[in-house]
């Protein structure tokens, strides 16, 4: 249980910080182009010599690091620095992952301990309660919590109108959907 929480709060916490955009075009083998900024200024053979380094499934992952480390070297010059800061803004990240999931580990059973203050009052209406709910829930300031009790509260409340054409998810639906 704690290891399936560890994982849904480090979903959470980097959600934010991967920014995907662009078309998936033939000439980047499938991936966006700017999860990897070095390739710009890249020939197609390069590219695809980066690609199939990272595809090889066989290769462990410092053998990766290592064949891709030699692949911006034997390039050099402005593909190599921003490999390189790259390399360095991906570490920034992780680490700043790990904070913020430790951090949010580490707050959480607070906050679990007033939800659960909320679900256990015997002297309150359902309606009450969720109104209690959504009242605490919105209290919280920090988003990273806020996702990490959506996805514990989310068997609790109904996602909203779906229907065959999907539409918006509703954590905690306004009064014209939420069940009487």
């Amino acid at each position: 249980m704690l290891l399936k929480c560890f994982m849904l709060v480090f979903f959470f916490a980097i959600q934010g910080e991967a920014k995907f955009g662009g078309s998936h075009s033939k000439e980047n083998h499938g991936f966006p182009p700017s999860i990897f900024p070095f390739l710009k200024n890249t020939t197609a053979e390069q590219k695809k010599d980066f690609y199939t380094i990272i595809a090889n499934t066989t290769a462990t992952k410092g053998e990766k690091k290592t064949a891709a480390d030699n692949w911006a070297q034997n390039i050099g010059g402005d593909v190599q620095t921003s490999y390189t800061e790259f390399q360095a803004n991906l570490s920034k990240i992780q680490t700043e992952t790990r904070a913020n999931v430790s951090r949010i580990i580490s707050e959480l059973p607070n906050e679990l301990t007033e939800v659960y203050k909320i679900l256990d009052d015997q002297t309150v209406t359902e309606k009450q309660e969720i109104e209690n709910l959504i009242k605490f829930y919105n209290s919280i300031a920090d988003p990273e919590m806020k996702s990490a009790l959506q996805f514990i509260l989310a068997p609790r409340f109904p996602l909203g109108p779906r229907g065959p054409h999907g539409g918006k998810m509703h954590w905690f639906p306004s009064k014209k959907h939420r069940r009487q």
